[in-house]
């Protein structure tokens, strides 16, 4: 008698079925991984900047009132040079230093709000929002991460919709 050696159509048919299912499910879970990996940029960006608005805040005059001027966009130089960064200290892998604005500066506490929106070609999507109490947030098509729907305005995350001040608490996973 011979001895075959080898697979059965059946049995390869099986493999290649185990593979693709696992396959399916493998890259979704993978690709969030990415996106979130590549937050964690931006993430740690903001809280360097924080960091500058709070020392900038607290060197300067305290009947200093107007603090319009620490409101814009990193990628206007001279706010960059006001808060210690050359041109290029927040030039990331997946963020540009341009990609990060500061809102709702609070001179009393030095705490502000740290808007993020990737234009590097690498990017994630979204928008990452650290805000006023510490708290990371990043919304991809009016959807937290976390899965929590929100408002179409995600610039101002503190903002009541009265008008307001309201605290915000989201939890990083």
């Amino acid at each position: 008698m011979k001895h075959r050696k080898g697979f059965t159509l059946n049995e390869l048919m099986v493999v290649i079925l185990i593979i693709g299912i696992l396959t399916a499910v493998a890259v979704p879970l993978m690709r969030g991984r990415i996106d979130s990996a590549k937050w964690s940029e931006a993430r740690t960006a903001a809280g360097t900047i924080k960091t500058a608005v709070r020392s900038l805040v607290t060197t300067m005059d305290p009947n200093y009132t107007d603090y319009a001027i620490i409101e814009d966009s990193l990628g206007n130089g001279l706010l960059a040079l006001l808060l210690g960064f050359t041109n290029t200290s927040l030039e990331g892998s997946y963020f540009n230093q341009a990609d990060y604005t500061i809102s709702d500066v609070n001179g009393v506490d030095g705490t502000c709000v740290i808007t993020v929106n990737s234009t590097h070609p690498k990017g994630p999507s979204g928008v990452g929002i650290q805000a006023a109490d510490g708290s990371w947030l990043v919304i991809t098509d009016g959807v937290a991460v976390d899965g929590v729907a929100v408002d179409g305005d995600a610039a101002d995350p503190n903002g009541g919709a009265d008008g307001g001040r309201r605290r915000v608490w989201w939890w990083w996973r």
